[in-house]
């Protein structure tokens, strides 16, 4: 699990945030985490973001939101997404796999 973090306007909540992150990191729930140093690094990483659904205009329609699922049960949510989306648009593709 990778996380991207910019920095905010708030720097004293940005360190509380960045010591939980760095927990996590330590007690193995996060694998990686990028944070930003800076407005210019910030900008960056949201460009990256961004940048995915500008990739998939070409591919047609897309619906996307942002969620969170535990991760010792994101392969369960996306079976049963795909099952899901199966019967509902059986011409829709997923791009998951």
């Amino acid at each position: 699990r990778l996380i991207h973090f910019g920095l905010g306007p708030h720097p004293g909540q940005d360190e509380v945030v960045e010591n939980q992150l760095m927990a996590a990191l330590d007690d193995g729930v996060v694998s990686d985490i990028v944070v930003a140093k800076n407005e210019s690094e910030a900008e960056a990483l949201w460009r990256v973001r961004h940048s995915i659904s500008e990739a998939e205009k070409p591919e047609g329609a897309s619906l996307k939101h942002d969620i969170s699922v535990p991760i010792a049960r994101m392969g369960e949510f996306l079976e049963r997404g795909e099952r899901i989306f199966a019967t509902a648009w059986p011409d829709a593709r997923l791009r998951w796999r």
